[in-house]
């Protein structure tokens, strides 16, 4: 028996667990969800894969004393529901923040209900979770993901001007792929890598995969401007000092550092927002999500929480 499993659903929080994970040591182990997959991206087919993910979950609940769980995707929720019904407290890195044009927001606030410690990444994310779950253990300690990133970030196998991360606006129908495009269609010469998200209502068509995540990073750090709506926009990119250009409403309501624009889902708008970063080039690292020792801190809390 171990005394923290920590459950990854995704590629998308492996960069958040891990360096947490290594600093627990022996202490923890880290878990995939696995033996189901999404037969496509309807509604009911993520319900569906849904249902599987709690009964993954549920077979890896061999009594620890506590379930380490990030972020707000699907498979994190139906893991926070195995959880519940096998009684054992969940440690939630992430929670408290707002997202309006995703169902991730919805997801996000089940997981902080169901938990016990509350790891947030900003003093006004831990604020919320306090209206969300009432009063609870909650600690500031910044993302884990900024964590054991070299300095400086080693260049990337081939650079790119402009990284496009799209993803699904699942709280409401909408395409926003035609606006990236023609946007980027009219600068000239400008370079582009086009990454996919993770499974979810609407996701067949924006794509999935991409890069492992040590040249994830690499690339983002070297971009000359990421643009779409993903939290790696408002997480990693500015900690990098890389220019951002935020893209609809997926991210609505999140704190957004000063080296993003965000943009409605118009092709002229983009354009715009894309040529001023072009312009403004590299800023400062910012440090709205954490200064690079969230893990440390993480890991501290959670110790003195078994040890108590």
């Amino acid at each position: 028996m171990t005394d923290v499993l920590a459950i990854s659903g995704s590629r998308a929080d492996l960069g958040y667990l891990l360096p947490v994970v290594r600093r627990l040591g022996d202490r923890c182990e880290v878990r995939h969800l696995g033996g189901f997959s999404p037969a496509g991206d309807s509604p009911h087919q993520i319900a569906q894969a849904m249902g599987e993910a709690i009964e993954a979950a549920s077979r890896l609940l061999d009594a620890p004393r506590l379930v380490l769980l990030c972020g707000d995707r699907w498979e994190t929720a139906a893991a926070a529901q195995a959880c519940v019904l096998h009684g054992v407290p969940i440690a939630h890195i992430g929670g408290g923040a707002r997202t309006s044009g995703s169902y991730d927001g919805v997801f996000r606030d089940q997981v902080t209900r169901a938990s016990t410690l509350h790891l947030c990444f900003t003093e006004r994310e831990a604020q919320r979770v306090g209206d969300v779950a009432g009063p609870a253990i909650t600690v500031v300690t910044g993302s884990p993901a900024l964590s054991d990133l070299p300095d400086p970030m080693p260049e990337p196998e081939e650079r790119y001007d402009a990284v496009v991360l799209l993803r699904p606006e699942t709280a409401r129908a909408s395409w926003l792929a035609p606006a990236v495009a023609g946007a980027l269609s009219e600068l000239v010469g400008l370079s582009s890598l086009w990454l996919g998200g993770c499974p979810d209502v609407g996701s067949v068509k924006y794509g999935h995969g991409g890069l492992d995540r040590e040249e994830y990073l690499r690339v983002l750090a070297h971009a000359s401007v990421v643009v779409g709506n993903s939290s790696s926009i408002l997480l990693e990119a500015p900690f990098f000092g890389t220019p951002g250009v935020l893209v609809g409403d997926r991210q609505r309501g999140r704190q957004v550092p000063s080296s993003v624009i965000e943009v409605p889902a118009r092709a002229r708008d983009i354009r715009e927002a894309i040529e001023s970063q072009l312009v403004v080039g590299r800023y400062r690292p910012d440090y709205t999500y954490g200064f690079g020792d969230g893990a440390d801190r993480i890991a501290s809390i959670i110790k003195e929480w078994l040890d108590a």
